[in-house]
């Protein structure tokens, strides 16, 4: 193993929440290892690549305070730099058909427990016992099939809840703010996010929304006029907002999403602005992360700053073979397979090797991965 070399900037681009916040996941159940080990085990390994030579870019304010706070880091090497939200053309969105006799709710999110639906089923329960008249035409519409959350559905079953609750499963992005414009609120009780992206869609819709009253949820929608936070097991005050939905379906103006030029800032980070523009560098960037919708669409956010903003620079960008690779004067590609185990491999031991192979020795290390690698060279 060669010599770590740990006078060489780093930048982190980090955005798994899961470690961040108080939450007791169980023990059983098909998605309990994969919560252990994000909870537990993954912030010890996230611990490795922090040292005084590093720098960590989120995507919200309260995820810097979280993150300072869970990995002792100080607040002062810790950025903002929000992800890029599509533009919604409100007049180009067509509003989904629900049945007119029914009163429509909306929440697109995984199966997963944090994302709490119980939460409304609860609540459910609280207006058949005020508003019987009213409860019986709410439905509520989920991005998830009845295997995806076998607890909600159980429950939901049991209690005679069935025609309440829709199970759309995954579903088009089109179909999803189709959903979102025609419902008569957005739902969001989740107590784990790191931005809560369906908040700023449903806003830009000028959709009411109704949301777990929680840092990221105040800080993404400031200033929209639409929302009403509630806390997640206060299921009267759920009950409460969603009768007001049903009895008055108010449009409110759409929220248009600040522009915090936040990847050209991160790119000026990551060059180093503050040094000579003639500095040429060489910065290798580590993208490997699966193409999930998440990891892609950050991942093509970058590449397209790039494309605006690379300089000079000599860029190398290691990506995983079903990354997108656009043409970028300056910017080199270099597969690398990092699933699984091989991530690992890769963190600690495959990154140096392969710098060393290539003869490259990088001035900077910009990961989006979350963690970064072990800086290997003589």
């Amino acid at each position: 193993m060669h010599k770590c070399d740990y006078t060489m900037r780093h930048i982190i681009y980090y955005h798994q929440s899961l470690p961040l916040f108080s939450f007791k996941f169980s023990l059983w159940g098909p998605k309990a290892k994969e919560n252990i080990f994000y909870y537990y085990l993954y912030p010890l390994y996230v611990k490795l690549f922090l040292n005084k030579h590093t720098f960590v870019a989120v995507q919200t304010e309260d995820i810097k305070v979280r993150f300072s706070k869970r990995y002792h880091f100080p607040a002062e090497r810790i950025g903002v730099f929000s992800p890029e939200v599509e533009k919604i053309d409100v007049a180009s969105v067509d509003a989904y058909e629900y049945p007119n006799d029914s009163y429509n709710f909306f929440y697109p999110s995984m199966g997963a427990t944090y994302k709490e639906h119980l939460t409304l089923a609860y609540a459910l329960e609280r207006i058949y016992a005020e508003k019987e008249d009213v409860a019986r035409r709410i439905r509520i519409h989920f991005t998830l099939t009845k295997d995806d959350n076998l607890a909600l559905s159980k429950y939901i079953h049991d209690h005679q809840l069935d025609e309440n609750f829709v199970f759309h499963g995954n579903m088009p992005h089109e179909q999803v703010l189709s959903m979102m414009k025609a419902s008569h609120g957005l739902l969001f009780p989740s107590v784990i996010e790191t931005l809560g992206l369906p908040l700023l869609e449903a806003a830009s819709l000028g959709t009411p929304v109704i949301a777990n009253d929680m840092g990221y949820a105040r800080e993404v929608l400031q200033g929209y006029e639409g929302v009403r936070f509630v806390t997640v097991h206060d299921y009267d005050g759920w009950a409460a907002q969603m009768i007001q939905c049903c009895e008055k379906k108010d449009a409110f103006a759409p929220y248009h999403v600040p522009d915090h030029d936040s990847w050209k800032r991160l790119i000026e980070q990551i060059r180093g602005e503050e040094e000579s523009a003639h500095d040429k560098k060489v910065i290798c960037v580590l993208a490997t992360a699966s193409a999930t919708r998440g990891a892609l669409a950050i991942y093509k956010q970058f590449v397209h700053a790039l494309e605006q903003y690379a300089g000079n620079d000599e860029w190398h960008v290691f990506v995983d073979v079903d990354m997108p690779m656009p043409t970028i004067p300056q910017v080199s590609y270099h597969v690398c397979h990092t699933k699984g185990f091989g991530r690992l491999w890769f963190d600690l031991i495959g990154f140096g090797r392969e710098i060393k192979k290539m003869g490259v020795k990088p001035n900077v290390l910009f990961s989006l991965q979350n963690t970064g690698v072990i800086c290997q060279r003589r």
